[in-house]
């Protein structure tokens, strides 16, 4: 082995040193010095810290730093707000914040704070209350020759770890936009049947969660099956929305006075879907998303795709595979824009060197889940430092890595046992990566 060979080794082998001592100190509780912390010009040690109603006490940051700074090498901590009714729009807010930031710098600690719009979603929708994001739902019911067919379309309540202890995404009111009627024949939707009967259709709605419609049959609809289309708005900025990338924009011009090391924006995407919608009958939807929509598909109806890509039609397989994949991707790469919008804002703010955090992965493994909730937007998502969470297969830790040409992964790890941490620790020095405590 040559010397250089050798030093190159021993170079890695004490580096991968460094991170484990950090880690396992961490994760022991024992006392650690200031010089464990790695310096500034390689990738840091990162950990979570969710802020609870406590942390807006006079001084009720202190505990939580002092802490990391005598027990671990942290020396980034990815911080979100986990409390309800504290919006990062707020004065009162973005002043703890800075005085946090302060604070922290003094034991060689950076906070790269959670910018997120989700964070203030009630700013945007008094600002934009017709910006909204909604959810499309195809609903069928058969029809009769006569009187009328009623049908409630009820909305979800959708939440994940941007609405603990805050309001979830609630649906704020529904309308109907479409309905057709149509009969069916062996292979789907006979295509030559299908009628727009929107006019013949009322809608009602005595809560916010739901809407009732009712389809007045005559001789003409006997035997047909309707497919009702009613959109629902809910507590969260639309993906397509004007006014987005400005309002994702001030919020970190807002911050600019702020000592802050980075921002952070985890696991954006539409509000989740945990089963991934398997009947294939909900879309999310806004008139700004169906522009788009037709603008990307030469003048394509969005409504009438939907329709398309539901229930499918005879002799039109190929059309409405082109129609999934045009939706899907309008989705992805209208992700990756916001994405990459917010990453060039920050870099502007705070110096290229600023930290952009955290992770784009939602579900762990690329599944349906995950196109519907950011249309598998991973390898768009710039990152300085490859990001994932949870268990995300390693192929992929890599695989974002090489995309990013990034030194290292970080991938986001919690648990409540020591032990659970030492032994991710040793599989992420093996393969390339460290963790993200969370």
């Amino acid at each position: 082995m040559s010397s250089t060979e050798r030093q190159r080794l021993t170079h890695r082998f004490a580096g991968i040193s460094v991170v484990l001592a950090a880690g396992l100190t961490a994760a022991a509780g024992a006392e650690t010095a200031s010089p464990l912390r790695l310096p500034g010009n390689v990738p840091p040690v990162m950990a979570v810290w969710g802020w609870r109603e406590s942390t807006f006490a006079p001084d009720g940051y202190k505990a939580h730093i002092d802490m990391m700074a005598r027990h671990s090498a942290v020396n980034i901590l990815a911080t979100t707000i986990r409390a309800p009714g504290r919006l990062v729009t707020d004065e009162g807010v973005r002043d703890q914040i800075g005085r946090t930031a302060q604070y922290a710098s003094r034991f060689g600690i950076g906070i790269a704070m959670d910018l997120d719009v989700r964070l203030a979603r009630e700013t945007f929708r008094l600002a934009y209350p017709d910006e909204l994001q909604e959810m499309l739902r195809l609903r069928e019911v058969p029809l009769k020759d006569s009187d009328e067919v009623p049908l409630t379309i009820p909305g979800d309540d959708l939440s994940d770890h941007y609405t603990f202890n805050a309001t979830h995404y609630i649906p704020l009111g529904g309308k109907l936009v479409r309905a057709y009627a149509y009969e069916r024949g062996p292979q789907g939707i006979r295509s030559d049947t299908v009628r727009d009967i929107t006019s013949l259709c009322s809608a009602s709605s005595t809560a916010a969660n739901s809407l009732s419609v009712s389809v007045r049959c005559s001789p003409q609809t006997a035997g047909k099956t309707a497919c009702v289309m009613v959109s629902l708005a809910h507590l969260m900025p639309d993906t397509f929305s004007p006014h987005l990338l400005s309002f994702q924009r001030q919020i970190l011009e807002s911050y600019r006075e702020v000592p802050l090391a980075g921002a952070c924006k985890d696991e954006w995407g539409f509000p989740p879907c945990f089963d991934g919608n398997p009947a294939h009958n909900d879309y999310w939807y806004s008139r700004f998303l169906a522009e788009a929509y037709s603008h990307q598909t030469g003048g394509r109806d969005l409504l009438r795709d939907c329709l398309l890509m539901t229930h499918g039609e005879t002799g039109r397989e190929g059309e409405r595979l082109g129609a999934i994949n045009h939706f899907n991707e309008l989705c992805r790469q209208r992700h990756g824009t916001i994405e990459q919008d917010f990453y060039d804002a920050v870099k502007a703010i705070w110096g290229g060197d600023a930290v952009v955090a955290t992770h784009p992965t939602w579900w762990p493994y690329p599944d349906r889940r995950e196109f519907k909730k950011n249309g598998l937007n991973w390898w768009i998502v710039r990152r300085d430092w490859a990001q994932t969470d949870e268990i995300t297969p390693y192929c992929v830790r890599t695989a974002l890595a090489k995309k990013w040409n990034s030194p290292v992964w970080f991938n986001m790890y919690y648990s409540s046992g020591a032990p659970d941490y030492q032994a991710e620790m040793w599989a992420g020095a093996l393969t390339g990566g460290r963790i993200d405590y969370h």
